[in-house]
């Protein structure tokens, strides 16, 4: 192993598991933040790096364009390990992570993640092993695949997708979603991005595609567009705590991207009656007819500044609720008049709530 580094420099690493949608997405979320001057860490690596080749034999010339390794090497991508610890760490997603902790270990990094779909991955509980020891390790996951994070930029959907994209035996896409005859088009019902084209989402969608962050990532103001923040959300909220790995859907991309462009929006949802955390104190929220009732269920005053509070529509329109400010003693209640409305929404920056009622 070779000797470590120490730098005092705020670096990251990224091992993306694919060379394509992910790589060419995160790079230009990357890219994105430097130029708007919003990049919080001094050197970005991101893995897998097309140009560069896995092995270190002259008369192998063939390079690899995915994270495979090198067995007889003991190479994850371009980092070598021990035999002990190439054959404790070489399955996916694990070897992923265990690359992005050679990083850290040999390079002075302070920071490593992951990239990568649930897949048919064999070795989860490796990943989640390496995760639990070692803080500095994190991981952008999503399940079925990437997509779903894509999907996440046009609807809340629990559909549990068992396929990125369909293909036949030679790894060609049947081009499912668009208009054509093929029996084998599954119209976007098991594929997602089938999906993605077939309601013109992104009605060319290909792997290969480039400048999805900047089209469908961005908002007009030049920050992450809330839509996608906040149907992720919803999906873990709908997963009601199972672990990440096991469920579908699922994505937490989100976290990455606003780690990446230093954004410190944090967006959660709840259940009616559940205890909602703010800065002064708790609070809950329930429903009576069409009368939400807030209480303060904590022992602190609480203060919700005048027009918080929001009504959040099924297909994410927000009406404005007519209040003024709101001042809560220790276990005191309000009524607020919101009709029909399934969801309200509370704007209390940094933090974005959103309580079914």
């Amino acid at each position: 192993m070779r000797e470590k580094k120490s730098f005092k420099d705020r670096n990251i690493v990224i091992v993306c598991e694919g060379s394509t949608t992910e790589y060419n997405y995160i790079s230009e979320a990357c890219e994105y933040a430097k130029t708007i001057g919003r990049m919080p860490f001094t050197n970005v690596i991101i893995l897998p790096i097309n140009e560069k080749p896995i092995s270190t034999n002259p008369n192998r010339r063939k390079q690899r364009r995915h994270l495979m390794g090198n067995k007889d090497e003991c190479r994850y991508y371009s980092k070598v390990d021990t035999l002990d610890n190439y054959e404790k760490y070489k399955g996916q997603p694990t070897r992923y992570l265990r690359e992005a902790q050679l990083f850290i270990e040999e390079d002075g990094f302070v920071e490593g993640w992951a990239i990568y779909d649930k897949d048919k991955h064999t070795d989860h509980a490796g990943a989640i092993e390496l995760l639990d020891t070692d803080s500095r390790l994190k991981v952008a996951f999503s399940s079925y695949s990437f997509e779903e994070w894509l999907l996440c930029h046009f609807e809340r959907n629990l559909t549990q997708f068992n396929k990125s994209e369909c293909c036949d035996n030679d790894g060609h896409s049947y081009q499912c979603g668009c208009d054509n005859s093929d029996s084998a088009n599954c119209n976007g019902i098991i594929c997602i991005a089938g999906r993605l084209r077939k309601y013109k989402y992104i009605p060319e969608y290909s792997k290969t595609q480039t400048d999805l962050f900047k089209n469908y990532s961005l908002a007009p103001s030049g920050t992450l567009s809330e839509t996608p923040l906040i149907n992720a959300a919803w999906i873990r909220f709908k997963q009601n705590g199972q672990i990440r790995f096991d469920a579908n859907p699922y994505t937490d991309v989100d976290i990455l991207l606003l780690h990446l462009l230093d954004d410190s929006r944090i967006f959660r949802w709840f259940s009616g009656g559940e205890a909602i955390k703010l800065s002064q104190g708790e609070i809950v929220i329930s429903k009576k007819d069409k009368v939400a009732c807030i209480t303060n269920i904590s022992n602190k005053n609480v203060l919700l500044p005048k027009n918080c509070i929001k009504k959040y529509m099924s297909d994410g329109n927000i009406q404005s609720l007519s209040f003024t400010t709101i001042f809560l003693s220790p276990q005191q209640s309000v009524d607020i008049e919101i009709d029909d409305c399934p969801c309200l929404r509370i704007d209390f920056n940094p933090y974005y709530f959103f309580i079914e009622i």
